[in-house]
């Protein structure tokens, strides 16, 4: 366990900086931080030795149509599941699901998202069978906001800078909470969003 600890929080850092041009909204130590509590809550069983986490996500990725490295914004691991964001300057934000299945990761499924979007690894997703882990993925079409709680909890900052062409760039800012459980299942949660979800303004 420890082993594959390390492999992941090498990977994880190899890819952080491949990403220079990205301006990531936490400083160094809370990025740190952050991939630790992910590792420390990844899955028990290994990647197989001898390959990297990050090579394989791009692998599998690339097999289903998303080629290209540098539109990753983000993954967040949660269990046996990899949470992938993946932004395209045409389609927008998708988020794409990974499992680790005895130690090789398997494509469980692409979606689109929208201005909050709801999303269980398992499609079959109720309240009654609580079969996360889910990810919240949320785009506020008002620049102002600053924060984003919800269900109680402060939401994740993903911020950063795409170049379109030469002279042309566009930020990109968006808010992720992950979470085992939920009191609400994906196909509620379109008509209940305005009270699940608070925006915060810096004054």
């Amino acid at each position: 366990m420890k082993k594959f600890m390390v492999i992941i929080f090498s990977s994880l850092l190899l890819f952080g900086c491949s990403n220079n041009n990205d301006k990531a909204s936490d400083d160094n130590t809370s990025n740190v931080k952050a991939v630790e509590s992910r590792v420390n809550d990844s899955p028990e069983k290994p990647v197989e030795e001898g390959t990297s986490l990050v090579s394989e996500m791009q692998e599998i990725m690339s097999k289903n149509g998303y080629v290209k490295q540098e539109e990753i914004l983000d993954y967040e691991l949660k269990g046996d599941y990899l949470f992938v964001l993946n932004y395209n300057t045409t389609k927008g934000t998708d988020v794409i699901i990974l499992k680790n299945d005895s130690g090789k990761l398997e494509w469980i499924k692409a979606i689109d998202t929208g201005s909050a979007t709801l999303i269980s690894a398992d499609e079959n997703a109720t309240k009654e069978n609580d079969n996360g882990p889910f990810i919240l993925v949320v785009q506020p079409e008002d620049s102002k906001v600053t924060g984003v709680k919800t269900f109680g909890e402060y939401a994740k900052m993903i911020q950063v800078t795409r170049s379109i062409n030469d002279s042309l760039t566009k930020d990109i800012k968006l808010w992720v909470y992950v979470t085992d459980e939920l009191d609400i299942n994906p196909q509620d949660f379109v008509s209940k969003m305005d009270q699940e979800i608070e925006y915060l303004y810096t004054p």
